[in-house]
Protein backbone atom coordinates (compact mmCIF):
# COMPACT_ATOMS: atom_id res chain seq x y z
CA UNK A 1 0.00 0.00 0.00
CA UNK A 2 1.45 3.38 -0.96
CA UNK A 3 1.89 5.73 1.98
CA UNK A 4 -1.26 7.69 2.73
CA UNK A 5 -3.44 5.73 0.29
CA UNK A 6 -5.45 3.10 2.14
CA UNK A 7 -7.45 0.66 0.08
CA UNK A 8 -11.24 0.51 0.24
CA UNK A 9 -10.78 -2.76 2.14
CA UNK A 10 -8.58 -1.05 4.73
CA UNK A 11 -11.21 1.64 5.21
CA UNK A 12 -13.98 -0.93 5.64
CA UNK A 13 -11.92 -3.02 8.08
CA UNK A 14 -10.92 -0.07 10.27
CA UNK A 15 -14.49 1.22 10.40
CA UNK A 16 -15.70 -2.28 11.26
CA UNK A 17 -13.09 -2.52 14.04
CA UNK A 18 -14.35 0.76 15.50
CA UNK A 19 -18.06 0.17 14.89
CA UNK A 20 -18.71 -0.62 18.57
CA UNK A 21 -18.23 3.05 19.38
CA UNK A 22 -15.34 2.59 21.82
CA UNK A 23 -11.82 3.92 21.87
CA UNK A 24 -9.40 1.19 20.72
CA UNK A 25 -5.61 1.37 20.76
CA UNK A 26 -3.96 1.04 17.36
CA UNK A 27 -1.92 -1.94 18.49
CA UNK A 28 -5.13 -3.71 19.57
CA UNK A 29 -6.80 -3.04 16.22
CA UNK A 30 -3.69 -4.28 14.49
CA UNK A 31 -3.53 -7.50 16.56
CA UNK A 32 -7.24 -8.27 16.55
CA UNK A 33 -7.99 -7.44 12.92
CA UNK A 34 -4.59 -7.89 11.27
CA UNK A 35 -4.49 -4.32 10.02
CA UNK A 36 -1.00 -2.79 9.92
CA UNK A 37 -0.74 0.26 12.17
CA UNK A 38 0.23 2.60 9.33
CA UNK A 39 -2.91 1.56 7.44
CA UNK A 40 -5.05 2.54 10.44
CA UNK A 41 -3.41 5.96 10.51
CA UNK A 42 -3.80 6.31 6.73
CA UNK A 43 -7.53 5.57 7.01
CA UNK A 44 -7.88 8.27 9.68
CA UNK A 45 -5.99 10.74 7.49
CA UNK A 46 -7.88 9.97 4.29
CA UNK A 47 -11.45 9.68 5.52
CA UNK A 48 -11.76 12.20 8.34
CA UNK A 49 -14.14 9.65 9.90
CA UNK A 50 -11.68 8.47 12.55
CA UNK A 51 -10.25 10.52 15.39
CA UNK A 52 -7.20 9.61 17.42
CA UNK A 53 -5.81 10.52 20.78
CA UNK A 54 -4.15 9.05 23.85
CA UNK A 55 -7.00 6.56 24.15
CA UNK A 56 -6.43 5.23 20.64
CA UNK A 57 -8.82 5.51 17.71
CA UNK A 58 -12.56 6.09 17.58
CA UNK A 59 -15.12 6.78 14.88
CA UNK A 60 -15.94 10.49 14.85
CA UNK A 61 -19.62 9.58 14.60
CA UNK A 62 -19.38 8.04 18.10
CA UNK A 63 -17.19 10.76 19.62
CA UNK A 64 -18.40 13.55 21.83
CA UNK A 65 -18.04 17.16 20.78
CA UNK A 66 -15.28 17.56 23.37
CA UNK A 67 -13.38 14.54 21.98
CA UNK A 68 -13.56 15.90 18.46
CA UNK A 69 -12.40 19.32 19.64
CA UNK A 70 -9.45 17.72 21.47
CA UNK A 71 -8.53 15.77 18.34
CA UNK A 72 -8.66 18.96 16.26
CA UNK A 73 -6.55 20.88 18.79
CA UNK A 74 -3.99 18.06 18.87
CA UNK A 75 -3.71 17.96 15.08
CA UNK A 76 -3.36 21.73 14.85
CA UNK A 77 -0.68 21.73 17.54
CA UNK A 78 1.27 18.96 15.80
CA UNK A 79 1.01 20.68 12.43
CA UNK A 80 2.28 23.92 13.98
CA UNK A 81 5.30 22.12 15.48
CA UNK A 82 6.04 20.43 12.15
CA UNK A 83 5.82 23.76 10.30
CA UNK A 84 8.19 25.31 12.85
CA UNK A 85 10.63 22.43 12.38
CA UNK A 86 10.51 22.87 8.60
CA UNK A 87 11.30 26.57 8.95
CA UNK A 88 14.29 25.78 11.14
CA UNK A 89 15.57 23.29 8.58
CA UNK A 90 15.10 25.80 5.76
CA UNK A 91 17.61 28.05 7.50
CA UNK A 92 20.27 25.51 6.58
CA UNK A 93 19.45 26.02 2.91
CA UNK A 94 19.51 29.81 3.11
CA UNK A 95 22.73 30.03 5.05
CA UNK A 96 21.06 31.20 8.24
CA UNK A 97 21.76 27.93 10.07
CA UNK A 98 23.83 27.87 13.23
CA UNK A 99 26.42 25.47 11.78
CA UNK A 100 27.48 27.89 9.08
CA UNK A 101 27.73 25.04 6.56
CA UNK A 102 25.38 24.22 3.72
CA UNK A 103 24.75 20.62 2.75
CA UNK A 104 22.77 21.01 -0.46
Amino acid sequence: MPKGKPSDTDIERVKFALAGGYWIKGRDISKRYGIPYRNIRAVAEKTGDVISGQNGYRLASHATTAEIRRAIADLRSRSSRIADRALKLERHLTGDGSSGELFV
